[in-house]
């Protein structure tokens, strides 16, 4: 594990959280798309990857019947799996779900399989934004870690301030192959945030 000058930002999308979910399951919904930019080895790189992550759209209006079905999806949960590459959730403190309170330094440590036959190597980067597609990281490098083809498991651990202003913390964990201008797949967790401890 080790931070890196990678830079992963959200690309806005057109389908809800929701729709995201339902496709996950096999529902029909809306095309959707994330992509990087390339440039050979992605050591020492800074990229800026549209990731597919399960956010607000550009120029998507968050009616209160979506924030709604928002607050009725699981904690954590994968987007449309990709084929030749694969990531999945083993463990994670805290679980997904657990009231965090705005302002606490929290670590999260948390561990990860993958499989990946698409590409020779590729990376796994934790990716904290909050319910409006906002970073909440800052200029920090984000936790990330270099795996290679075939299967294995990493654990990374990274330390956030929950943010004051927003109502949820959510990570998103992509399994990022070398030359895929596309990617999906990645676990997503879900956190409440809330104004002091009960």
């Amino acid at each position: 594990m080790r931070r890196s000058a990678r830079v992963v930002t959200p690309l806005a999308l057109s389908a809800s959280v929701s729709e995201k979910v339902r496709s996950a399951s096999g529902a029909p919904t809306a095309r959707r798309r994330r992509s990087r930019t390339l440039g050979g080895s992605t050591r020492g790189l800074v990229v800026k990857s549209h990731l597919v992550v399960l956010l607000c759209a550009q120029a998507l209006v968050w009616s209160q019947d979506s924030t709604a079905r928002d607050e009725e999806l699981p904690w954590v949960f994968n987007a449309p799996r990709a084929e030749g590459y694969t990531i999945d959730l083993e463990a994670i403190d805290p679980a997904p779900g657990t009231p965090l309170v705005r302002g606490a330094t929290v670590t999260f440590k948390v561990t990860l399989s993958y499989e990946l036959e698409i590409a020779p190597h590729g990376v796994i980067i934790l990716v904290f934004q909050d319910e409006k597609n906002r970073g909440v990281s800052g200029d920090r490098p984000q936790t990330m870690s270099e795996v290679t083809e075939g299967k294995g498991s990493v654990t990374l651990t990274d330390t956030v301030v929950v943010p004051a202003k927003a109502k949820e913390l959510r990570l998103f964990i992509p399994l990022m192959p070398d030359g895929i201008a596309t990617t999906t797949g990645e676990v997503t967790l879900r956190y409440p945030i809330v104004k002091s401890e009960n």
